[in-house]
């Protein structure tokens, strides 16, 4: 004997359309942000680990008085070692002639000292001079004739912002500036001292 199957057909529901429009411009406008972002977390990153082995740890003053310039209390660290200034510090800072330009560059060194780079005199805006090897860079003192005033002269990708433009308690913190932005970091220990 023969059974009957009943087969029932039925219409399949149809699937929702979703469109999705995507401007192209956009979308690589949020690629490059965010591959941005990850540069400047990965450069930070980078200057937070060197901080421990090289950077200013104490800011001192910094007194300019005619050609002389005067550190005192300044504290640093080049390759990890701890150096720190017994004295104030007194340079003298060459002039230029009347209608020319110098920058000179102050530097910590492996001695407990602080030095200068004297940049050579040029009739146009000049740029920091070299500093020997294993010292730190302080910063550039800008000349024009008999005019000395300090600046931060060519910027690094990464560089501590002119002593006197930080502000409040500084007590740990240093700033600095990333590809243009300014960030201040607090160094401390997982254990909460800085």
């Amino acid at each position: 004997m023969s059974e009957l199957i009943n087969i029932e057909i039925i219409a399949p529901t149809p699937v929702p359309v979703v469109e999705i429009h995507v401007d192209v411009n956009a979308a690589q406008a949020a690629i490059d942000a965010a591959n941005q972002a990850q540069l400047i977390l990965e450069m930070i990153q980078t200057l937070i680990e060197g901080a421990s082995l090289n950077g200013i740890t104490t800011l001192g003053t910094i007194t300019i008085v005619d050609d002389e310039v005067t550190f005192e209390g300044f504290a640093w660290k080049i390759d990890g070692v701890d150096y720190a200034q017994v004295a104030p510090i007194t340079r003298t800072l060459p002039f230029a002639a009347e209608g020319m330009y110098r920058t000179h560059t102050a530097y910590f060194t492996i001695t407990n000292d602080i030095d200068i780079a004297v940049g050579a005199e040029d009739d146009e805006v000049t740029t920091e001079p070299d500093i020997p090897e294993g010292t730190l860079r302080m910063r550039a003192f800008n000349v024009f004739g008999e005019v000395i005033t300090a600046g931060t002269g060519v910027p690094a990708p990464f560089d501590l912002l002119a002593l006197d433009e930080f502000t409040g308690d500084t007590d740990g913190w240093m700033w600095i500036k990333v590809l243009g932005y300014d960030f201040k970091i607090k160094r401390s220990n997982l254990g909460g001292g800085v």
